[in-house]
């Protein structure tokens, strides 16, 4: 049976590695930036909370 359009979209979007690297990395850099923002733990240092936020999204990246 012939693949549809969204099925081979899908079959190439797993083979770039969108679901394993991509998607964690925004997930935990979206949770992180957002609770540092709304929390201003560290102040309104909005430079500060993106780094953080990168360093913690690179890590949840990694670590799949």
């Amino acid at each position: 049976m012939a693949e549809s359009v969204a099925e081979s979209a899908v079959s190439l979007i797993n083979q770039v590695g969108i679901f394993d690297v991509i998607i964690p990395f925004i997930l935990g850099f979206a949770i992180t930036f957002g609770m540092l923002e709304k929390t201003q733990i560290l102040g309104k240092n909005h430079n500060l909370n993106a780094l953080i936020a990168v360093c913690i999204g690179l890590a949840a990246a990694l670590s799949f």
